[in-house]
């Protein structure tokens, strides 16, 4: 029996879905001064392209060699592994396939506008789903979707400077800060 069908109706199905959760959840209804409803947009899009990305040429993109570099930061901070003998090497296993996920199969190095819940978080502030989409090339949605509970953190998908990624961690997640309170309404 084949999956592949399977498997690219599933891709379609979350892809759309994620299309919709992102596109819906952008706008809201809020009480003008008179009391009427305003549509506004919560988030404005936000652009994947970081500002000191290098330029990817395309021959280093088809090149497995590359793809196992760190084009952003080739040489180990000052702040990683200080007076260790094999500093270097081990800052390059550290990510191993960093320009794989940010120039090759991610769009770090293109400007790419990007909507949803919280456009520039991995993460939602106050916890829960948080749901991105950016779109590369204006019309190819690359989703993103993370969830931040009490007990686990996880996200897949294209962060908001544009690498792919995907992680899960179980454990208690860090304290979250109160909402600051609403200011008091005056009166009449």
């Amino acid at each position: 029996m084949n999956r592949a069908p399977f498997a690219r109706r599933g891709l379609a199905v979350l892809t759309a879905v994620l299309a919709v959760a992102t596109s819906t959840a952008c706008t809201t209804v809020q009480r003008g001064p008179s009391g009427a409803g305003v549509l506004r947009a919560d988030v404005a899009p936000a652009s994947t392209a970081a500002p000191h990305a290098p330029a990817a040429r395309k021959f280093q993109k088809w090149n497995p060699a590359w793809w196992l570099a760190n084009a952003d930061d080739p040489v180990p901070p000052d702040w990683y592994r200080p007076g260790a003998a094999n500093r270097r090497f081990l800052w390059h296993l550290r990510n191993p396939l960093h320009n794989f996920t940010f120039y090759v199969i991610g769009i770090a190095d293109r400007e790419c506008p990007r909507t949803g819940l919280h456009p520039d978080d991995v993460m939602a502030p106050r916890g829960g789903w948080n749901f991105s989409m950016s779109w590369c090339c204006g019309w190819i949605p690359l989703p993103f979707a993370s969830y931040n509970g009490k007990h686990c953190q996880t996200y897949l998908g294209w962060r908001p400077r544009g690498n792919f990624g995907a992680k899960f961690n179980i454990g208690p997640r860090p304290e979250i800060p109160p909402a600051p309170p609403e200011p008091p309404k005056p009166p009449g």
